[in-house]
């Protein structure tokens, strides 16, 4: 698996719950911040409050190929089974 992985989210997101949640301290993103992936690939982060659900939504897409990652950050839609 990936033993060093970290969760990484807005800042509200990990003041407000993953910081209790987490095995490891989460990494806090900026908006806008830019994540190398390797292999040529970056993901963004944008931070989305409010939209599409609560106050520490945000959005992670890749942007080589301009889409949306499979799952919106949001701690409502990771437990909704989406």
């Amino acid at each position: 698996m990936a033993p060093h992985a970290k969760v990484a989210h807005g800042q509200t997101a990990c003041v407000v719950s993953l910081n209790d949640m987490a095995v490891r301290p989460p990494r806090i993103l900026a908006d806008n911040e830019v994540i190398a992936l390797g292999n040529n690939r970056r993901v963004r982060y944008l931070n989305t409050p409010h939209v599409p659900r609560g106050w520490e939504a945000g959005v992670l897409y890749e942007e080589r190929r301009a889409r949306c990652c499979a799952a919106i950050c949001s701690r409502s839609s990771a437990t909704s089974g989406r």
